[in-house]
């Protein structure tokens, strides 16, 4: 698998990239849970203000449905890294893109997370089966 770490200038600690893994990994479970609502209210306040916390909780209840229950732990594959994104708040993001088999297909999960003063707060999931394509629209 590729890994592609980039990062720019910042006053981060070195474990910033294993710690945005970590919590990343963390919402990943909620969703196994079928917990979205609990996500929601784990989430940035970016997530909240373009998300309404039952239709969160729809969208990773459809996840589990149309991918069923992980059969294998997941592996992340690539880990992306931005710093004042063009049509996002200023601040630092990172993305994880994981990719893992479940009951009814193969799929990929990306959660993007901000980094909040001093730690990593989820603010995106995208999923979808198999390999993900080349560009996904934020949601």
């Amino acid at each position: 698998m590729t890994l592609m770490l980039s990062f720019g200038v910042s006053a981060q600690p070195v474990s910033s990239a294993d710690a945005a893994i970590a919590v990343a990994e963390q919402w990943l479970t909620l969703a196994d849970a079928d917990q979205g609502g609990a996500m929601w209210d784990q989430s940035f306040s970016f997530m909240k203000e373009k998300e309404s916390r039952a239709n969160w909780a729809t969208y990773i209840s459809t996840k589990n449905r149309l991918l069923g229950t992980r059969a294998a732990p997941r592996v992340w594959a690539v880990m992306e890294h931005d710093v004042n994104k063009a049509g996002l708040p200023p601040g630092e993001f990172a993305s994880v893109l994981f990719y893992a088999p479940f009951a009814n297909s193969r799929g990929w999960e990306k959660v993007a997370v901000y980094w909040d003063r001093d730690r990593w707060v989820p603010v995106g999931y995208l999923y979808g089966v198999g390999q993900p394509a080349a560009q996904q629209p934020a949601r």
